[in-house]
């Protein structure tokens, strides 16, 4: 294995794969999350569900954590992910309904040979920035992105990246297997959370 860049190196960043590097992603990922399918299957599945109406013409985008320095399909793919375009409905106090897009992210993973080193928590850092304004009119920032996570059983490992996913943003609320962070959306008061129950109630509707 070639010499690893720390996780804090400023030459690492979040970029988008080559199509190779996407197939290089399933077939690492694929091992863990494939179920009763067979390797090629899972790589038919990934690239067929890519093509669909909700994921076509910009509705997906796949990142993936490098070392900025090395070419294309050369580079070791530290960390991965993809996040999801999705239209979305946020109410304010008083009412005031604004149709705005937000992001789900998904597939968060890391090769196993290159865990224990940061990488996730970088990626995620780096992915938070990139999405305050991805896809979004001139101007404009993102209210709130969604994390969907089905981990099942998780390690203290897996626990610990989940915690860094949700409190990437300003404020962050779990509910279930959907954890959602929030860069100015304000929520109604919550335990587990710890919110301000001072703070201004919003409603929010994902379509």
């Amino acid at each position: 294995m070639r010499d690893l860049p720390p996780s804090e190196a400023t030459t690492l960043a979040l970029l988008h794969p080559t199509a190779e590097e996407k197939i290089a992603i399933w077939n690492l990922n694929g091992q863990i999350w494939r179920g009763n399918m067979d390797l090629p299957t899972y790589i038919r599945r990934e690239k067929h569900l890519e093509n669909q109406a909700f994921t076509k013409d910009g509705g997906i985008t796949f990142w993936i954590l490098v070392d900025s320095t090395l070419a294309p399909n050369e580079r070791p793919i530290l960390a991965s992910c993809e996040s999801l375009r999705k239209r979305a409905l946020i109410a304010d106090g008083n009412g005031q309904v604004t149709d705005i897009v937000s992001h789900g992210i998904g597939s968060v993973f890391c090769n196993p040979e290159y865990r224990g080193r940061g990488y996730a928590q970088r990626m995620i850092t780096e992915l938070g920035n990139k999405l305050d304004n991805w896809q979004q009119k001139q101007g404009e920032r993102t209210s709130f992105t969604i994390l969907y996570s089905d981990i099942g059983k998780v390690g203290r490992s897996n626990q610990y990246l989940v915690s860094r996913v949700v409190d990437m943003c300003h404020r962050t609320f779990i509910q279930n297997w959907v954890g959602m962070h929030f860069h100015r959306a304000t929520l109604p008061y919550c335990p587990s959370t710890h919110m301000n129950r001072s703070q201004p109630t919003s409603s929010l509707q994902v379509t």
